[in-house]
């Protein structure tokens, strides 16, 4: 991305995560694919991230307030849907385990906070994946929960930034 794009940076931003091709951990970019036909506004955002790593920093730094939308697994049913802050979440992950996003999203942002880096106000949509992780296709649970939280989305988005992004 070039530094253009910097200095052009919306002051709101969606951000969807996940890899697409492993099933329900793409459920993030199949809610941003939805939202982008939806949401038009030059302070808002909307960003297909797939797996950034610590690339999320760069992406969300400088903004008022993201809204992220990823796979968690919650040990609830497939297609559950949680809305929390990080400061409200705590990682599960052990050190060692592998990641399909490379890094665990809630230790990147307690990385940049140490490192000083200044982070917006940020809610994450989660839902609870289900068992499948091949092909591009949502399960049906997760497929109906991608389709409420983009519903959600737009009624924050609505309610909390321009009413005029629609």
């Amino acid at each position: 991305m070039s530094n253009s794009l910097n200095n052009q940076r919306a002051s709101f931003a969606i951000v969807g995560l996940g890899n697409y091709l492993l099933g329900d951990e793409g459920l993030g970019i199949h809610v941003i694919w939805g939202l982008k036909e939806i949401i038009s506004h030059k302070e808002i955002q909307v960003i297909e991230a797939n797996t950034p790593g610590m690339g999320i920093i760069w992406l969300i730094e400088g903004r008022k307030e993201c809204l992220v939308v990823d796979a968690a697994y919650m040990d609830l049913l497939p297609g559950s849907i949680r809305r929390f802050t990080p400061e409200e979440a705590r990682s599960r992950k052990r050190r060692g385990e592998v990641s399909l996003h490379q890094q665990d999203f809630l230790k990147i942002l307690e990385l940049a906070r140490t490192l000083g880096i200044s982070l917006p106000k940020i809610i994450i949509f989660a839902i609870q994946p289900g068992p499948n992780l091949t092909g591009n296709d949502l399960s049906p649970p997760v497929l109906q929960a991608a389709k409420k939280v983009k519903k959600e989305i737009v009624e924050w988005v609505r309610d909390n930034w321009l009413r005029e992004a629609f």
